[in-house]
């Protein structure tokens, strides 16, 4: 008995506690919760609020947690917003509950969404399936369009209007007559104005008439009526200024006039200097008369080079005018000299040039004779011999003469009282001997005390000579009471004497002024010195007259402080000046030297 006591008792235990666990398992699986990530994408913030504020309520055993909420602005980035947020959820009901429950949800709010769940990450992705702004967005952006089309079109409508009076204000016939049919073809009545249309026919027969003036225009610059073209284009143009035709028709025309003005003030300053010439030379004035005349003639090879056939065809009158002026100016002469400050050259322009003393040995104006002129400009020693004021040597009549030979030159001794001397050799008298270059002529015994030496300092051809005085004489002591005269060969180092033909050339190197002859010169030159800084000043032109050339325009020229600006002929006594260097010269006509021979043959 009391063993089926305790067995019932022990199943009645078991029983209690098997009925026990159930209970508890029961309630274990009724308390299960899922846990998922909730997006919500595009939605107001109204709809936001209200479907937080029901599906994610506490009541319901949900526990939400916020994890982003991003707003966003659809209108120009300052009106309609819309919410994206996304929510941590821990919930008893299981997905296609909760799904159904937001579906539930968002057709009561009418709301149209596309929920997708992503089983892999456990997420809702809840979209609102269209805008919830597009009825605004629509009524907006139609009312920003059209304001803004009748903004344009009042813009545009002032722009037309203001550019329509401008043309009216400014005669442009042909733009005016363009915009208001280019506004006839717009499909807007009411930007062409009535009174535009009612003006066409006007703004028509205006272009038309211009058109006429243009024509007669064209025609008379054809025929080179270029005042009367001039008249008709700016008729044209007083019609209708926007002819692009007729403006550059009237640009050529002013072109056309500019060129004649030019061509008439420089007929007038051609007949101005003509005049001043003429009047110039008839009251005396060579120079100035020349420098007129060389600017007329100047004028008229510049209007030949440039093609104007308009005073060119002056040109040989302007040179027969020159002739006029000069003729009878120049001077044949025997020889001239070219006195400078550091150079004094002596040119006999014969064919025989005589050593010797000078006619009258007392006179006192050997001084002069070094200097070129007196300060009245004549000179008593005008000689073209070389002649010395030394009383020990023969007189120049009886002395040594240097002739032109064919082939050179020669030195012969024609009854000097001393004798001569070729290379330290007497010579026989009346016997001719051939000069070379460097050879030393001595017109007293070479030993004596005071003897005069000439050197030959260079021949070129039978054209040219060239002689110094030797510069190693010894000089007698100073004796007051002697009664002979010594000279000093170091006061004539800068003194040359030619027997030359030649054309000669005054040339500057590094500011230096030297005289060649012509000869000299081509030497020089092939010889290349100084050819970089050498250029060619004057040249001396002695074949039929004397007459100076200018062969540059860098250096400012005048004679007795007249400009110089062409060939000139030159007088018996000038001062040459170029750029303020002074060059005196003297030159010695033919009649002079046959007055000289008379006076010679007296003493």
């Amino acid at each position: 008995m009391i063993r089926a006591l305790a067995k019932l008792f022990i199943i009645v235990c078991m029983c209690f506690s098997i009925s026990v666990c159930a209970e508890e398992g029961q309630v274990s699986a009724s308390q299960k919760r899922y846990k998922y990530q909730l997006d919500l994408i595009g939605f107001t913030p109204d709809e936001v609020d209200i479907f937080s504020g029901i599906a994610l309520s506490t009541t319901d055993n949900v526990k939400a947690t916020l994890i982003k909420e991003e707003t966003k602005l659809h209108f120009l980035k300052i009106l309609l917003p819309t919410k994206s947020m996304q929510f941590e959820l821990s919930t008893s009901v299981s997905p296609s509950q909760f799904r159904e429950q937001m579906s539930r949800l968002f057709n009561r709010m009418d709301v149209n969404v596309e929920t997708k769940f992503i089983q892999q990450e456990n997420l809702f992705e809840t979209t609102r399936a269209q805008s919830p702004y597009t009825a605004q967005l629509f009524v907006l952006w139609s009312l920003i369009i059209i304001l803004l089309s009748g903004t344009f079109l009042v813009v545009f409508w002032s722009w037309v209007q203001f550019k329509l009076n401008l043309y009216e204000s400014g005669n442009q016939s042909e733009k005016w007559l363009r915009l208001v049919k280019t506004l006839q073809l717009f499909p807007f009545p009411f930007l062409c104005r009535e009174k535009w249309q009612k003006q066409l026919p006007h703004w028509e027969k205006r272009i038309s008439q211009a058109d006429i003036w243009y024509d007669n225009a064209h025609q008379l610059l054809k025929n080179h009526e270029i005042e009367s073209a001039n008249v008709f284009v700016k008729k044209s143009l007083e019609v209708n200024a926007s002819n692009i035709a007729a403006q550059a028709l009237e640009s050529a025309i002013a072109e056309q006039l500019s060129k004649h003005q030019v061509i008439d003030d420089e007929r007038q300053k051609f007949k101005g200097l003509v005049t001043e010439a003429v009047e110039i030379a008839q009251a005396g004035n060579l120079y100035k008369a020349l420098e007129k005349a060389y600017l007329a003639l100047a004028l008229c090879q510049s209007h030949e080079s440039q093609n104007r056939p308009v005073i060119d065809l002056q040109i040989d009158s302007t040179k027969n005018l020159i002739k006029r002026i000069s003729a009878n100016k120049s001077h044949r002469c025997a020889g001239l000299k070219l006195i400078s400050s550091d150079q004094r050259v002596h040119i006999n322009c014969g064919d025989s040039m005589r050593i010797g003393r000078s006619p009258k040995s007392n006179d006192k104006t050997q001084s002069s004779d070094k200097q070129g002129t007196n300060k009245q400009g004549t000179n008593k020693q005008n000689s073209i011999d070389l002649t010395l004021p030394q009383d020990t040597l023969s007189r120049v009549n009886k002395s040594i003469v240097v002739s032109r030979e064919e082939h050179g030159f020669s030195a012969r001794d024609i009854g000097s009282t001393n004798g001569l001397w070729l290379q330290y050799k007497q010579c026989e008298a009346n016997k001719a001997y051939f000069l070379n270059e460097m050879d030393q002529l001595h017109l007293t015994p070479p030993d004596e005390i005071g003897s005069v030496g000439i050197q030959v300092s260079r021949i070129l051809s039978n054209k040219s000579i060239c002689l110094r005085l030797c510069q190693n004489a010894v000089l007698p002591n100073i004796n007051l009471d002697s009664t002979n005269n010594f000279i000093n060969p170091s006061e004539y180092a800068e003194d040359c004497w030619y027997l030359s033909n030649e054309t000669f050339y005054l040339v500057c190197a590094s500011d230096h002024y030297i005289w060649y002859s012509e000869l000299e010169w081509k030497a020089a030159k092939s010889r290349h010195e100084d050819s970089s800084v050498s250029k060619e000043v004057l040249k001396l032109d002695m074949k039929e007259g004397v007459w100076l050339h200018i062969l540059s325009n860098d250096y400012e020229v005048k004679i007795n402080d007249d400009r110089i600006i062409g060939p000139v002929p030159l007088p018996l006594n000038s001062q040459l000046s170029v750029n303020d260097y002074l060059i005196d010269i003297v030159l010695i006509p033919e009649l002079a030297i046959d007055s000289e021979v008379t006076e010679m043959l007296r003493v």
